[in-house]
């Protein structure tokens, strides 16, 4: 299988500085198939670290603060495990996207 942080590291995205949860390695085992989470995935790079994870075959859950959810609309073919609405500053809106999350990149601009 993808180890996700060879995955992640591949791919540029902790060179950024963007994960915020990095599982221990005994946790990678079970944490393997379980979601990632992009914050921020209508924005420019959001939406390139969504179109990367979905290319590698990881299940992808796309978070953005507007409601229009472009990304959903241009993952070229590969569907999203979910799309939503969340807002790092109001933690009501982050509780059902996050749960039995593996990873969370943050890629908003705050």
């Amino acid at each position: 299988g993808i180890n996700r942080r060879d995955l992640l590291i591949s791919t540029g995205f902790t060179a950024a500085g963007l994960i915020l949860h990095q599982p221990t390695t005994q946790a990678m085992a079970a944490e393997e198939t379980a979601p990632v989470v992009v914050l921020g995935a209508n924005g420019f790079l959001g939406g390139d670290v969504v179109r990367s994870l979905l290319k590698k075959g990881v299940v992808t859950r796309a978070a953005a603060r507007t409601k229009d959810f472009e990304i959903a609309k241009d993952t070229e073919g590969i569907k999203l495990a979910s799309v939503a609405y969340a807002d790092v500053t109001r933690p009501d809106t982050l509780e059902n996207l996050l749960r039995g999350a593996g990873t969370v990149v943050f890629a908003e601009d705050y």
